[in-house]
């Protein structure tokens, strides 16, 4: 095993420098409804859009688009033949980030989840 990901819960930042069991960790965006958001690369320079959805980041509230860097909602599209959703507000905030990844990839790119859109706290179930 060359590396992990963890899913579930919000990763530390420093967990991408502790290795779990000597290997190092990297980080995914993903959503029960919406599989495989975006993920990190080795340069772990933000998130990474899958090619396969339409990552958009709107003002909470409004779904107006927000500037390149600004904090907003991650709404989401994606034509899944089995299961598709057009421009679901995803309730996670994210911002984009500019220019293409170190690592090469070219497709959007994205700071990764930076807390919730309507701050909901879940407890326990």
């Amino acid at each position: 095993m060359k590396s992990s990901l963890a899913l579930a819960q919000p990763a530390p930042a420093t967990s991408a420098t502790k290795p779990a069991a000597a290997k190092p960790m990297k980080k995914t965006h993903a959503k029960r409804s919406c599989w495989d958001l975006a993920y990190e690369s080795q340069a772990r320079e933000g998130m990474i859009v899958n090619e396969t959805v339409i990552v958009e980041i709107v003002r909470p509230g409004t779904g107006d688009p927000v500037a390149d860097g600004e904090v907003g909602e991650v709404v989401v599209t994606s034509f899944n033949r089995d299961y598709p959703m057009i421009r679901l507000a995803t309730g996670d905030l994210s911002a984009v980030l500019a220019g293409r990844s170190p690592c090469g990839r070219t497709n959007l790119r994205i700071k990764g989840w930076m807390g919730r859109a309507d701050q909901t706290t879940k407890v326990k179930g």
